[in-house]
């Protein structure tokens, strides 16, 4: 397969504890990586989840959770706990040799995006100029300043980003006001064709 290859790639993964996720990875190798966690607990990815991501910009990896889906043991809750499902979020990218990500999802898939997110608030955002300045932000003293380079650090930072933040979920969505072009249909499809970010 090709860097860009856009077939669906699937394998199992062993996460111990007698549990094996089936993992598929989607969309382009190259495109901007996302896990998408189903909804359920125990419903396991539907296609119509994947394909609202553009395929040709987005790498999408999902995997049925511990119990859900073709992962086995299936409807097992032994060992299945909303840490041990944080821990398998966290061993999928390592396995692709992937160092950033983001993580999204609907249902219980969303609470579990954000739990992943409370117990990894450590950030993989690299740039030295930025680590720089917030070191030196901590030190100075005049509010002014140090203010000043607040905002250096958050146009620095909006800079780098390669992705447009989305935010599922089947209630009200919240958007940054650089983003235009978005649409999310009533059954929370995504339409991304159009999107940018301004």
């Amino acid at each position: 397969m090709t860097d860009g290859d856009s077939k669906t790639r699937i394998f199992k993964l062993d996460v111990g504890g007698g549990h094996v996720l089936n993992v598929e990875d989607h969309g382009a190798r190259t495109g901007i990586p996302v896990i998408l966690l189903h909804g359920g607990p125990g419903a396991g990815i539907s296609r119509g989840q994947i394909e609202s991501f553009d395929l040709s910009a987005f790498r999408v990896i999902t995997f049925d959770q511990r119990g859900a889906g073709k992962s086995t043991p299936h409807a097992s809750i032994e060992g299945n706990t909303t840490s041990a499902l944080i821990a398998d979020i966290e061993s999928i990218p390592s396995h692709f040799n992937i160092d950033r990500w983001l993580v999204a999802g609907g249902s219980w898939g969303s609470c579990l995006a954000l739990a992943y997110g409370q117990a990894h608030p450590e950030t993989r955002y690299k740039n030295d100029k930025v680590k720089d300045l917030v070191a030196a932000a901590r030190l100075e003293t005049d509010p002014a300043k140090r203010e000043a380079m607040y905002v250096e650090l958050q146009k620095m930072a909006k800079a780098d980003l390669n992705w447009i933040d989305l935010y599922y979920s089947p209630y009200i969505n919240v958007m940054r006001k650089n983003v235009s072009n978005f649409y999310q249909n009533p059954l929370g499809r995504f339409f991304l064709e159009d999107t940018v970010k301004n």
